[in-house]
């Protein structure tokens, strides 16, 4: 019988979750644990875990092996709280403080920022070289979804979703210069 859930690679901030969905398993014959069905449930249920394998670890133990999410773009929502959200625009969870290194999204004038915005934003970060996009900070989209950046001292302003290896090539040119 399952006496005991192993859960490793996820975020610690869903763990408790992912414990308690597996550990409905326990009692259960390890043998007829349904290891495809419960990580499909997981990865349902918890927003955080993009991929889960579950594996008998004989003779009591229900491995489950999370490849979590990673937080691309934090978005201020109404009071206190920032939504966090991959490069798939799949929403993590919400914080009331963004984690280091991601950058956070805000609409120009405070106002809550549109589907659109948050697309744009993340189409804008998914152009930028992986190596460019930890650099990114205060991302600001306008009333007509319009996308300006900072990226270390200089303001970039990327405008629409048009483009983006165009706009890529311009910024790296431009930063060369050291504006």
């Amino acid at each position: 019988d399952t006496r005991e859930v192993a859960v490793s690679g996820a975020d610690p901030a869903d763990v408790e979750r992912i414990e308690r969905l597996a550990e409905e398993e326990i009692g259960t014959p390890l043998v007829r644990v349904d290891g495809d069905g419960l990580a499909d449930r997981i990865t349902d249920e918890v927003p955080g875990a993009a991929h889960v394998e579950v594996e008998t670890g004989w003779p009591h133990t229900l491995n489950v092996n999370v490849t979590s999410r990673l937080p691309a773009l934090a978005i201020r929502g109404e009071g206190d709280g920032y939504r966090l959200l991959d490069l798939e625009g799949v929403v993590i969870r919400t914080v009331t403080k963004p984690p280091r290194g991601v950058p956070t999204v805000r609409a120009e004038d405070d106002v809550e920022v549109s589907g659109h915005g948050v697309r744009a934003a993340l189409g804008m970060l998914e152009a930028l070289p992986e190596d460019t996009r930890p650099r990114v900070k205060g991302i600001t989209v306008d009333s007509a979804d319009q996308i300006s950046f900072r990226l270390g001292g200089t303001e970039v302003i990327w405008g629409d979703v048009s483009s983006p290896d165009v706009k890529v090539e311009v910024i790296e040119i431009l930063l060369a210069k050291k504006p």
